[in-house]
Formats: structure tokens, sequence, C-alpha cells
């Protein structure tokens, strides 16, 4: 079984790194050049993707999530880990699941953890963090999505186009975009609570 080393994505000091270190960094990873709202862009939809995989996964389990219910991620990462649970057929897909599920989670609260530092430090301009950040997000979805294909013969993969996937290494936007009101604003008039 394999195990993701499961690392927080750094936003190093202005102390030890520099624009051009910080470039060339994004570069080795995207092998494009981007700006800060390309990759906050990028990590949005990769959140979405991941929403969709989770309820593209729970689908599969049986336990369908009205599109227009809105639930977050951590809570539809617990609901499929409570699925999995319910439904493995052996230790080693629990284990291997559960294994996608943590990077999942952990991807996510990544995503919070380095949005919210930069929400709160309007001047930091480093790319890298957001690079990684975003690469943590598609990986997360990606070992996910593998898994369930993998491990069963009769899981379609999602039928639209992941967004982030899409957009992931071009900074054009992808035909159809996602609804972010599932995975990135608060509560909205008209909205049914999950139940």
């Amino acid at each position: 079984m394999i195990t993701h080393e499961l690392m927080p994505v750094e936003i190093p000091s202005h102390h030890n790194w520099g624009a051009e270190k910080d470039v060339q960094a994004v570069m080795e990873i995207l092998g494009e050049d981007w700006d800060l709202p390309a990759l906050h862009f990028r990590n949005l939809c990769a959140t979405w993707d991941m929403s969709e995989v989770l309820r593209h996964a729970l689908h599969y389990y049986g336990r369908d999530v009205d599109p227009n219910v809105q639930i977050t991620v951590p809570e539809l990462i617990d609901m499929t880990e409570t699925a999995v649970r319910e439904s493995a057929p052996s230790q080693e897909y629990l284990e291997r699941l559960l294994d996608e599920l943590a990077a999942c989670r952990h991807a996510y609260s990544e995503y919070i953890r380095v949005t919210a530092v930069y929400s709160a430090n309007r001047d930091l301009n480093w790319l890298f963090p957001l690079a990684d950040l975003g690469d943590w997000l598609v990986s997360a979805t990606l070992w996910l999505l593998e898994a369930m294909v993998c491990e069963h013969d009769d899981f379609a993969p999602c039928d639209e186009n992941l967004a982030a996937i899409e957009f992931g290494y071009s900074q054009e936007l992808p035909e159809h975009g996602p609804d972010f009101r599932r995975v990135f604003l608060p509560k909205q008039p008209g909205w049914k609570k999950a139940s």
C-alpha cells in the first residue's frame, strides 16, 4: 500500500526567498509563467474538482447528495469515509481508500490555511506556495479518483471535465467553469440544508 507523505505547504520568508527563485520554482512545477490571480483561481477550481469527485464517490456508494445542498469539502470527505468504512470488502481496500481520503483532507486543510495566510497578508505575493498547494489539491483528487476506478470495475469517472485538471497547466479558463457556490461561498438564500 502507498502511503502519501503529507507535508505542509511552505510559505517562505522574505529572508530566504526572492522573486527570481519564486518564478523558477513555479516554472519547475507548472512549466509556465503564472500570476497570483491565476494560481488562486487554479486552486479554487481544484477544490471544486475535489468536491465533484467526492460527490461522485458518494453516488457510487448509493449516497446521492443533492447538488443544490451546500456541503463543505470536509463534510463530503467525512461522508465518503463513512461510506467506505461501511462498504469495504477487505482491509487492503479500506486502507487504500482511507489513505486517499486522508490526502484529500490534508490538501483541503492546507488550502484553508494557505488561503487565510494570503488573505491576512495582502502584500504576500509569492507564487510558489500557491503552485505547490495546487499540486496537492490536484494530486489528492486524482489519487482518490484513481483508487475508485482501480478498485471498482463499475465505477465510471466523473462525466464532466474536472476544471482544475483541465485548467491546471494552462492559464486559459475552462470552457465550462465550475459552480463555485458549492465549494466557496457562504450560505445562499434558497439553498437546502444538508440533512
